[in-house]
């Protein structure tokens, strides 16, 4: 069974062509069952649904194998998928929203179930402003530093585990906080850093 990635992209200063243009994006996407795919917002006379329901091409235009909207709205949208956050995919749309406004700002936080990693990107239209992403191992390191009493010295790096269960426990309660805070600060200083 595939790690789930939970991704949310935010839109900021879009006009409204690009916001229409969004909307007939999202109008497109099917109810199917409890899922709403990702991928439906491509579809066109030349990729029908039957096409976009392929996994080879949801690898090839999506990045991970399934990625499905858990929400979406006129400046924002949840995505759950396989392994990966779907960046090839939301690359894409940036690309064709940018025809209508090439300023607006994108931000993508995404992290991975476990967490293998955590990662932001910063957008200006479809330009890449900057990327950041940190595995497990920097996760923890993050971790021993704030919390040296509690967690240093205490990570096994050769057998990847807690020594003991009360630093485990303890990283497993601060490390989605130390994640959001990561996530939030270097969004904060690229956005800064675009006036």
């Amino acid at each position: 069974m595939a790690n789930h990635v939970h991704t949310a992209v935010n839109f900021y200063n879009m006009n409204d062509a690009a916001k229409n243009k969004l909307k007939e994006y999202y109008s497109k996407v099917r109810q199917d069952g409890d899922y709403r795919w990702f991928s439906d917002i491509f579809v066109s006379e030349n990729t029908p649904y039957e096409v976009l329901e392929k996994y080879d091409w949801t690898i090839d235009n999506i990045g991970p194998k399934w990625c499905y909207f858990e929400d979406y709205g006129e400046d924002y949208f949840v995505t759950e998928s396989a392994w990966d956050c779907p960046i090839p995919g939301i690359e894409m749309l940036l690309a064709e929203l940018s025809k209508v406004d090439p300023d607006f700002i994108t931000t993508i936080r995404y992290e991975d179930e476990m967490p293998n990693f955590v990662g932001a990107v910063v957008y200006k239209g479809d330009a890449e402003m900057d990327y950041r992403q940190n595995d497990f191992e920097e996760l923890v390191q993050i971790a021993e530093g704030l919390y040296p009493k509690e967690l240093g010295e205490k990570f096994d790096y050769e057998e990847n585990e807690w020594r003991d269960d009360e630093a485990r426990d303890f990283f497993w309660e601060v490390q989605w906080e130390i994640t959001n805070d990561f996530q939030d600060d270097f969004i904060t200083e690229v956005l800064e850093d675009i006036k």
